[in-house]
């Protein structure tokens, strides 16, 4: 190529005073969801710019219009996140809609990045083997034997734990290397495993140790709450079954860790998935982030499950 030579680049679409901004700081910040950002984009689309003042007082019922929303208090809370971090201040006016007064810029001490560069810089400086902060699922209603379960962002069950596991459930009686598979075969990605699953003439301490389970947190968008626990719930069951334990959630029978005999409307996880999930708000749920955390919280109950099902056999034996 030429020194005198340039690539043609199409220029994007553009027209003065016809859009709505973001600024740079407000989308790098963790702490505010999309759904504030965008709310902020819409209010950010009211200011008068000859004015200069900022202050725009739009009823809310038309910002959730405009957003989607059905009803305007899904937006109350993304107000409060964004009057939080200093993007907004809100003055109640009663009788009227409220005034709000939009930010450009963050309050003064603003920590986080407020360009590109601080944030690829930081980014860059970074480990990458850096693990984030662990995050903690608490169910008031758990009547399992773990009323916390602990989860990470990390949406894949940790091989260390798996090989931990595996440690305990290997015995002597496991040199032959027996396995069992479902009939509809391990893989739980968006497919459900079939309760009868093929069984191994062996005992149930011969099976192989656990895997890392494929499924992923986008398979989840968009589902009920009802779907998603369903959902959940059989990857709960595909799980223990990957870890050498057994629950016919469709079939009458079965048992529980203590040797009692379980009933056909009875699972011993359900309930508590569901106790789980309605902790959650609905906008929560529609986030891969949340679904992920969820998805870690039941295949690590799982594990747990199966390993207590492995040592009350050996106790009963």
């Amino acid at each position: 190529m030429k020194n005198d030579e340039r690539t043609e680049i199409r220029a994007g679409r553009t027209e003065p005073a016809k859009f709505a901004k973001v600024p740079i700081w407000l989308v790098l910040n963790p702490d505010v969801t999309p759904q504030a950002k965008a709310l902020y984009g819409a209010l950010h689309a009211h200011v008068n710019v000859k004015r200069g003042d900022g202050a725009v007082w739009p009823a809310l019922t038309t910002i959730a219009q405009m957003l989607g929303y059905r009803h305007r208090q899904s937006l109350t809370r993304y107000v409060k996140e964004l009057d939080a971090v200093g993007a907004i201040d809100v003055e109640e006016v009663p009788g009227r809609s409220s005034i709000y007064v939009v930010h450009e810029t963050p309050v003064d001490g603003y920590a986080g990045p407020q360009t590109l560069t601080d944030f690829y810089a930081a980014r860059n400086a970074a480990t990458e083997d850096a693990l984030p902060d662990p995050v903690t699922v608490t169910d008031p209603r758990y009547r399992g034997r773990n009323p916390q379960v602990s989860t990470t962002r990390n949406s894949q069950v940790s091989t260390g734990r798996n090989s931990q596991v595996a440690r305990i459930r290997r015995t002597e009686s496991d040199e032959g290397n027996h396995t069992r598979t479902s009939s509809e075969g391990d893989s739980i990605e968006g497919t459900p495993v079939r309760a009868h699953a093929s069984r191994s003439p062996q005992g149930r301490s011969q099976l192989k140790g656990p895997r890392e389970d494929p499924a992923l947190p986008g398979h989840l968008v968009g589902l009920t709450r009802k779907a998603l626990t369903r959902q959940l719930t059989k990857i709960w069951t595909a799980v223990i079954r990957e870890n050498g334990a057994d629950w016919e959630s469709s079939t009458p029978g079965g048992f529980d860790v203590d040797g009692a005999v379980r009933h056909r409307d009875r699972h011993p996880a359900g309930g508590r998935i569901k106790a789980t999930i309605d902790q959650f708000d609905d906008f929560q749920l529609r986030e891969t982030q949340v679904l992920a955390q969820l998805l870690t919280a039941v295949r690590e109950d799982a594990v747990k499950w199966a390993r207590q099902c492995h040592e009350g056999w050996q106790n009963a034996a």
